[in-house]
């Protein structure tokens, strides 16, 4: 492990590991607030969505490190887009704001995500999309690949653009994810289409192959679907997230929005040994590849069912442990409650629920206990996942203003799920993991952002960091 993390103007919070289990006589895991560094001051908005934008589980990646610096990405309280970086562990941010792209709504599906190709050192930021074309730009190549000789400032990077490909306009995008590959290029997925009629498209960089790739479809809208005397003719993936094991397997999983309102169903899952061209079901079979992307008849996708009637939230949380197995979060009606109109939520009875997969192969689910419960009417309730060098896991999550830690061990296979920190203060959205510092550093720096103490009011932006610690007893 390396050294603690500190962040500004968004909140990360930063955790250095150990090992974790729970069992009283075996291990004892500590919490430890290191700092608190603030961004920048930040935009809220007032939406028929809510009150965030910067801090949404399906922003994926706000916050990324390379080479001992960390970037994040934001919409400042001008309402500009920005990005911002500093020297780990505790150097003062470093911020642009582009005065050239104001966003305008009030549509929180409009984040800003940024990327980071190892291989030219080029970082990459989209924005300001829901249903829109492409807003993209990039930086100049090596820009993160020689930080510490770099001047930082907005003549980096490249005016906003709606292509990858110059020629080729993008639309129809929202939900951009950049993902680095293990060979340092850099995968851009997004929606293209409708939400109930649209397909996850997918794109790589690589600069030794002239840049960005043709996109291909990844998930298909086709297919019929029946439930409760109603039946869907098309439908949309709503991914938990893509993210590489350490084989260098790419997994994806999602749920179904299918065309019958908002009607969600299904824990699905596949994964990919050639950067997503071709895609495996969980048995291993070939299911899908360019010429035929995944569908609703594609089979063993389906590892859990969840009826359309148990209100499954959509786009929370997938993590891959070191033993390659895929952990997913998601939300829904905790079991034994009463069934739900088809496309209703109810948070105040519902719990979050862990899905994994184990090396023979076979699908669990663990229900995540906590005891206060998710709180109605709380939009606060989207959990990422994570698992330690140990590969025990961390659930993080907004539960009424308040960051919940949770964590389970793989000895007890993810059964004994306990709170290990909360962090009080009013804060707002999703708490969203730098990824990349978790992996290479045993570091958990998380973004998150005060809730404003008025509707639509600017606020402070942050990172926390804190040391987790994982002690073991003989």
């Amino acid at each position: 492990m390396k050294k603690n993390i500190q962040l500004t103007n968004i909140i990360i919070i930063t955790i250095g590991l150990a090992a974790c289990s729970f069992q009283k006589n075996e291990s004892e895991l500590k919490v430890i607030k290191v700092s608190k560094s603030r961004v920048d001051v930040a935009h809220t908005i007032e939406g028929k969505w809510g009150t965030f934008i910067n801090g949404k589980s399906y922003q994926q990646m706000p916050l990324d490190s390379y080479k001992d610096w960390q970037y994040t990405t934001y919409y400042d309280q001008k309402r500009r887009l920005s990005i911002a970086r500093r020297k780990l562990p505790d150097g003062k941010w470093q911020v642009i704001h582009f005065d050239d792209y104001i966003f305008k709504g009030n549509d929180n599906h409009n984040v800003t995500v940024l990327g980071i190709c190892q291989k030219d050192g080029t970082i990459h930021l989209s924005y300001d999309h829901h249903n829109d074309t492409l807003n993209y730009r990039v930086s100049q190549a090596g820009v993160a690949n020689n930080p510490d000789t770099i001047k930082w400032s907005k003549d980096l990077f490249s005016d906003t653009r709606d292509w990858l490909k110059k020629g080729i306009p993008i639309t129809h995008l929202p939900y951009p994810i950049f993902v680095q590959t293990p060979k340092g290029n850099l995968l851009f997925i997004n929606r293209f289409g409708t939400p109930v009629n649209g397909q996850v498209r997918l794109s790589v960089y690589d600069p030794g192959n002239k840049g960005w790739s043709d996109s291909w479809n990844v998930t298909s809208p086709e297919g019929l679907y029946s439930f409760g005397g109603k039946t869907s003719k098309s439908r949309f993936a709503y991914l938990n997230g893509a993210h590489y094991g350490p084989s260098g397997r790419l997994h994806i999983s999602w749920c179904w929005r299918e065309n019958m309102g908002s009607v969600f169903r299904n824990v699905n899952y596949a994964y990919s040994d050639d950067n997503g061209m071709q895609w495996h079901n969980s048995a291993g079979q070939k299911i899908a590849g360019p010429d035929k992307p995944i569908s609703t008849d594609s089979p063993g996708i389906k590892v859990w069912d969840v009826t359309p009637n148990q209100g499954q939230e959509v786009m929370m949380g997938q993590y891959v442990d070191g033993l390659d197995r895929p952990h997913i979060v998601i939300s829904r009606l905790r079991d034994g409650e009463e069934l739900l109109p088809v496309g209703k939520r109810d948070e105040s009875k519902s719990a979050y629920y862990h899905y994994w997969r184990d090396k023979k192969g076979t699908w669990h689910q663990n229900e995540i206990y906590y005891p206060i419960g998710m709180g109605a009417d709380s939009e606060r309730n989207r959990a990422k996942i994570l698992s330690t060098p140990d590969n025990d896991l961390i659930v993080i999550f907004n539960n009424q203003t308040k960051i919940v830690l949770v964590s389970a061990t793989a000895k007890n296979q993810f059964q004994d799920w306990k709170v290990i920190h909360k962090e009080d203060g009013s804060w707002d959205g999703d708490p969203l993991p730098d990824l990349s510092r978790w992996r290479e550093e045993g570091m958990l720096s998380i973004y998150m952002q005060k809730d404003p103490s008025k509707s639509g009011e600017p606020s402070d932006l942050y990172v926390l960091d804190f040391n987790l610690l994982e002690t073991r007893k003989n």
